[in-house]
Formats: structure tokens, C-alpha cells, sequence
């Protein structure tokens, strides 16, 4: 399983928006424990399909994501608008 989670990890990172970039060989244990464990608790919420669940349990590994970043609360906003204006050009 985290084989599989650190290639999914690499994948939303080549994908960010933000410009800074995690390199995940540097990532400390605890991080990387971090980052596993609520990947796996999304896998779970998205297993049982339980929305609500789902949206708490992505939120949580944005959160991990976005400390390890050190991205501050108004950085973490610009993100989340720049992904739904992404989302919305799409649509189009």
C-alpha cells in the first residue's frame, strides 16, 4: 500500500498549482506518516462512499499536504480558487 500511496502523492504534486514542491525522499517519518495515514483514511471514506466522509477525509490530506508545504491560511485559499477556476474552465 504505500508504494502505491507515494506514487499517487507524486502525481498531486506534479499537478499543483503552488509552485513550491515537495521532494518526498526529504520528507521526515512523521510526515510521511502523516501523509500516508490520511491517504488511507480517504481510501477508506472513498470505499464506503460515504460523502461527508470523503470531503472531511480529503481536507485532512490537503492539510497535511499544505503543512508540509508551509503554505499559511491564505495561501492554502488561493490554492483551493485557483483549483475551482481549473474545475470551472474545464465545464466550459
Amino acid at each position: 500500500m504505500s508504494k502505491k500511496v507515494i506514487e499517487e502523492l507524486e502525481k498531486l504534486i506534479s499537478e499543483q498549482v503552488n509552485p513550491r514542491s515537495i521532494n518526498i525522499d526529504k520528507l521526515s517519518v512523521e510526515e510521511k506518516k502523516k501523509i500516508t495515514g490520511a491517504f488511507q483514511q480517504l481510501i477508506e471514506a472513498e470505499r464506503k462512499k460515504d460523502k461527508k466522509l470523503e470531503e472531511k477525509a480529503r481536507k485532512e490530506l490537503d492539510n497535511v499536504v499544505f503543512d508540509i508545504l508551509g503554505l499559511a491560511k491564505q495561501e492554502r485559499q488561493q490554492v483551493y480558487e485557483a483549483l475551482k477556476m481549473l474545475r470551472e474552465m474545464r465545464l466550459k
